[in-house]
Order: C-alpha cells, then structure tokens, then sequence
C-alpha cells in the first residue's frame, strides 16, 4: 500500500479503540460550495439588525463567507442593496416632527 509504519500504527490504534469506521479525521481540500441561494434569500428578505440594508460585509459576516463572495454573488443576481428605489422611513423616533418641520419650509 506503499504507506509508512506511523500511518499504519496509527490506524491500528484508531481501529481498536473503535472510531476508524465511525469517523475519519478532517482533511484538506476542496471547501464548502457557498450557497447562493440563501445570500440572495437574506438580501431580498431580510433586513441587518440596526441597519436599513445589507452591505457586503455584514452579509459576509452572517453568512460565513467572504465579501468578494457575496459582491459576486450580488452582481450575478443583479442585486444593489444599497440603490433601493423606495422611500426609507428612519429609525429615528422624532423623525415625525422633523420631517413635519422640512415639509412645513
């Protein structure tokens, strides 16, 4: 099998106690797919907490995936955030009154 005493001394060991079957231990590789899906999903129906949109570092951080990741992501879908064409009511509480005060100019 060409493979060396460590490796099958180990594998041995690992046999015996009973987890060489139940369980390999975690290799290099290839990384997780990122799913698409789900970052459009959160952008389309979800708002950030504290926020009136997503920027690409706070769905990177909540989905687990780099900002490079998620602008590709975006731009693929045609998603801009951050150009919504609707009005924005602010989270300000006395956003009433000022706004009655600029209206009322």
């Amino acid at each position: 099998m060409n493979i060396g005493r460590n490796q099958v001394s180990r594998c041995r060991s690992r046999y015996v106690v009973g987890s060489a079957i139940e369980k390999d231990l975690p290799r290099g590789g290839r990384r997780q797919t990122i799913d698409a899906v789900e970052i459009v999903r959160l952008t389309t129906q979800t708002l950030p907490d504290n926020a009136t949109h997503w920027s690409t570092r706070s769905m990177a951080a909540v989905s687990g995936v780099s900002e490079a990741s998620v602008r590709r992501i975006w731009k693929a879908n045609g998603l801009k955030p951050h150009l919504e064409k609707t009005f924005k009511v602010s989270r300000d509480p006395n956003f009433v009154e000022k706004l009655e005060d600029i209206v009322g100019l």
